[in-house]
């Protein structure tokens, strides 16, 4: 049912983000620390926040985002004082067999409506002169970072710049590998945010962070949280809620979604946050899903 009632939903609406992207975050305070050692190697994400209302229970719109935005990496998770739901298609830190993956993803664009808008899209982006730089900024980091914690002269590039769709988006993806001597891996991997701290005017929370698992065998796989909507629970200890339980009316939600792009010091204030944009659409569809098939359902 999900599946057919996806495809009779208009094209979602953002909500208004509580930053105005272009004085606020991507203004000259910005283009003045990425001219400057304070952002490494002159890039750095900022993300935007949207802010929803909405009567589907969290773990309705999980169910949605699934449909909607399938990516490796899915979470459902009840914590003291939010729920989080989130969707990631890249790595923070993967540990299996005392070998580690990063796996950097920056360079975006939009999917086409055709088979042809969508190669045409994909040769463009990947001759985008500054969507590459920002990969290959990354793709050096990803290599400091994967080369802290691994034998000297073991770190390989094992995929470069190839290209990763998306129901919303498409992305440039590469994986590093190096064969582990540190188990500080995750601490390796974990960005500086004083700078991001300073230009964003809301904290975080969960974004750009990591959720993931780590086994007896010393395995570790961790995804970076890159699409989220965070519901904030009623009272600060609340840990569980029913989903199925028939008693209780619904009742109005927050959700925060959040999405980034990466800044470089000739980037387009619009362009980024129309990347901005297209990243919080699945998110979005997934709540009107949710909506529809859940909450407006005829009985």
């Amino acid at each position: 049912e999900l599946v057919w009632r996806i495809k009779s939903i208009n094209p979602p609406n953002l909500p208004s983000g509580s930053v105005d992207l272009h004085t606020s975050q991507f203004g000259t305070p910005l283009e003045k620390s990425t001219m400057t050692s304070d952002a490494y190697k002159n890039a750095i994400v900022l993300s935007h926040r949207f802010e929803r209302h909405t009567f589907a229970h969290p773990f309705e719109v999980y169910r949605a985002l699934r449909i909607v935005n399938p990516s490796p990496s899915m979470c459902y998770l009840q914590a003291r004082g939010c729920i989080l739901v989130a969707s990631s298609p890249e790595i923070l830190t993967r540990v299996k067999k005392n070998k580690i993956v990063n796996r950097p993803l920056a360079g975006t664009s939009r999917r086409g409506k055709s088979y042809e808008e969508d190669q045409m899209l994909e040769k463009t982006l990947l001759k985008d002169e500054k969507q590459c730089a920002v990969h290959i900024m990354l793709v050096d980091l990803g290599r400091n970072d994967v080369g802290k914690v691994s034998k000297n002269g073991s770190v390989k590039v094992e995929r470069l710049m190839n290209i990763e769709r998306y129901s919303h988006v498409m992305h440039i993806s590469s994986t590093l590998q190096g064969n582990l001597t540190c188990w500080d891996t995750l601490r390796a991997a974990l960005p500086v945010e004083t700078l991001i701290d300073k230009l964003e005017v809301t904290r975080r929370g969960p974004y750009s962070g990591g959720f993931g698992s780590v086994s007896f065998t010393r395995d570790m796989d961790i995804a970076l949280a890159l699409r989220t909507i965070v519901f904030p629970t009623q009272a600060r200890h609340d840990t569980m809620y029913s989903y199925k339980d028939k008693d209780m009316p619904r009742r109005e939600w927050i959700a925060y979604l959040q999405a980034g792009a990466g800044i470089v010091a000739d980037s387009d204030p619009e362009d980024e946050h129309h990347e901005c944009q297209n990243k919080a659409a699945g998110l979005t569809r997934a709540i009107d899903l949710a909506e529809s098939a859940f909450v407006n359902k005829k009985e």
